[in-house]
């Protein structure tokens, strides 16, 4: 649930939400569908076997459906603008997904403008990722 919510938060482009039922009156996810009603995502409430199709069972039961991940370009990265020093992190040979989002979520915490990520041997940005990064993948 926390990941939809950075989404969210970061402007994320979303294209619908599931929830499921059960989480209607839940705090967080009232606040998640507040947040997507006032961009004008869809957010559908679903039976508990629809969230069995995702391989990955942390979701919480709030899911949340995008474009793919547009990467920059190292050129984006390196020329973009900036008041302060240039920090890119470099991700050599990180194969598994929750390394790949914790040293997103780090980079952005610290302030980093890019990171690099290679094209193989390296887990790119997937949902795995962007959960584990808890938003940090959106900036």
């Amino acid at each position: 649930m926390h990941a939809v919510g950075e989404a969210l938060a970061a402007g994320d482009a979303l294209l619908h939400i599931h929830v499921g039922k059960e989480r209607r009156r839940d705090p967080g996810v009232r606040d998640v569908v507040a947040q997507a009603s006032s961009r004008n995502i869809p957010v559908r409430f679903e039976e508990p076997a629809y969230f069995s199709q995702f391989p990955y069972k942390a979701h919480q039961r709030v899911v949340a459906f995008g474009p793919p991940f547009e990467y920059a370009s190292v050129e984006e990265i390196v020329h973009g603008p900036r008041d302060e020093p240039l920090l890119v992190v470099v991700l050599d040979h990180i194969t598994d997904p929750h390394n790949t989002g914790a040293i997103l979520r780090t980079a952005e915490a610290a302030g980093a403008h890019g990171a690099i990520i290679p094209d193989r041997r390296a887990a790119g940005v997937n949902p795995t990722v962007r959960k584990a990064a808890a938003g940090g993948s959106a900036h």
